[in-house]
C-alpha cells in the first residue's frame, strides 16, 4: 500500500485516474462540466472523490454505489451499500459526504490533512464550478446550504509513518496513555519532547517523553519532527 501524499495540486491529463473511458483512463463517471482537459471527470465532486480514492488505492473501487460500476449521485454516497465503514471522525483519506438542504443533490469531498482541533483540509470539484481545490472545513464539517452526513473510509493508511526512536518532536495533537489506547486521554500540545519507543503494529506506535519518562503514546498525525 503506497504512503499517504496530500493532493495540494490539481491534477492534470498525465494523472490517468481523472481520464474517462476512451480517454485514456479508466473511470466510470460523467464528463466533467466544464471539462479540465478533454476527456476529464473534472469539474466534478462525484468524478473527482472516485478518483482520488483510486490513485491512494492504486486501483479504482466499490465506493459510493451498491450495484453495477458507475458511483451515485454525490447525496447518495453515504446511504450506498458498498461495504465500507462510516462515521462522524475525519480520517486521512476519508469521503466526506453532503446532502443539499433540499435533498435534490449533495457534494463529496476527500480528507487531505487533518489539524489538532479537528478542522480539516480537503481536496474537493465541483460540478459546473471549479476543477480542483483545497477547503479547510471546521470540526462540524459545516458547508452552507447542506446536511453534513458523514465521512466513507477507503481502506487506504492513515496516517503518514517514518518517526524513529530518538527523533525530537514537538506534540501537535492528543496522546493516550497506553499504546492501544487506554483510558486517558493526553494533550500537552506544544511540549518539545523525543521518542523513545515505536510499536509499528500497535495503535498509537510512538511513545513520546524525556529521560525515559513517558509522556504519552502518539499517532503520528500527533506529532511534528524538529
Amino acid at each position: 500500500m503506497p504512503k499517504f501524499e496530500p493532493r495540494l495540486t490539481e491534477p492534470t491529463k498525465k494523472d490517468t485516474w481523472y481520464d474517462r473511458e476512451g480517454f485514456g483512463g479508466k473511470s466510470p463517471c460523467i464528463a466533467g462540466m466544464p471539462e479540465a482537459w478533454k476527456g476529464s471527470v473534472l469539474a466534478n465532486c462525484v468524478g473527482y472523490a472516485f478518483g482520488r480514492v483510486a490513485e491512494l488505492m492504486g486501483k479504482f473501487i466499490k465506493i459510493g454505489y451498491s450495484y453495477g460500476n458507475k458511483p451515485y449521485s454525490a447525496h447518495k454516497w453515504y446511504g450506498a451499500k458498498d461495504g465500507l465503514p462510516r462515521g462522524k471522525t475525519p480520517k486521512l483519506g476519508a469521503v466526506a459526504c453532503w446532502e443539499k438542504n433540499d435533498g435534490k443533490s449533495g457534494h463529496v469531498a476527500v480528507v487531505e490533512k487533518i489539524y489538532s482541533d479537528s478542522s480539516w483540509l480537503s481536496s474537493e470539484s465541483s460540478y459546473k464550478g471549479t476543477a480542483f481545490r483545497n477547503k479547510k472545513y471546521p470540526k462540524s464539517s459545516y458547508r452552507a446550504g447542506f446536511k453534513f452526513q458523514g465521512f466513507i473510509y477507503p481502506p487506504i493508511p492513515e496516517e503518514p509513518k517514518g518517526f524513529q526512536v530518538g527523533d525530537k518532536v514537538e506534540i501537535t495533537g492528543k496522546g493516550f496513555s497506553g499504546s492501544l489506547g487506554g483510558v486517558s486521554t493526553v494533550k500537552p500540545i506544544g511540549w518539545k519532547r523525543e521518542v523513545l519507543e515505536v510499536r509499528p503494529s500497535a495503535r498509537y506506535p510512538y511513545r513520546v517523553g524525556t529521560k525515559g519518562i513517558t509522556t504519552a503514546w502518539y499517532p503520528a498525525s500527533s506529532l511534528k519532527k524538529i
